[in-house]
């Protein structure tokens, strides 16, 4: 599982902030290949996946291939660049396995080594915790409902052929 945080420059004079979250630490993702990589992991996310939305936090989300879970927090911190607009926050999460998240701590630490606005981070921290709740209950509900898919798939091919053994 892979931690990814990403917020636009606050001013037209900065660069955007790119980094990877792991054991409790930043580390800024400096090479534009790996950012391009993040970029379109965003853009298929935002497009392809499906959506849930709190407050301040909208959420993409899409299973992998392997049984992963792929999705983006877009969070809204009440902050607004020297231009005006308003700077969200992308929390993405590859392959996500099950690991416990602190949104919290992550976002506080994201924030202040990019000087954000840390005032809403428990509130918005609450609210990654409530929306991902909700994405990893539909998560088993999907996997639950494919498990009895395909028992009653196999019941069927059993009688079917049952059937066609006794003519």
């Amino acid at each position: 599982m892979k931690v990814y945080l990403f917020a636009q420059a606050l001013d037209n004079d900065s660069s955007d902030d790119w980094y990877e979250y792991t054991n409790n630490s930043l580390k800024e993702i400096i090479e534009e290949s790996d950012q391009s990589k993040l970029n379109n992991l965003i853009f298929e996310l935002t497009n392809e996946g499906k959506r849930e939305i709190t407050n301040n936090v909208e959420c993409y989300y899409k299973l992998t291939y392997n049984n992963f879970l792929n999705f983006i927090l877009l969070i809204e911190n009440q902050q607004k660049d020297k231009i005006g607009r308003v700077a969200k926050t992308a929390l993405i999460i590859k392959d996500y396995n099950n690991i416990a998240l602190d949104f919290e701590k992550i976002l506080t630490l994201f924030w202040t080594r990019t000087n954000r606005n840390l005032v809403t981070s428990i509130s918005l921290g609450k609210q990654c915790d409530k929306i991902f709740d909700m994405i990893k209950k539909k998560r088993e509900k999907q996997r639950w409902l494919v498990s009895l898919a395909l028992v009653s798939f196999s019941i069927i091919l059993v009688l079917f052929f049952l059937k066609l053994r006794q003519g």
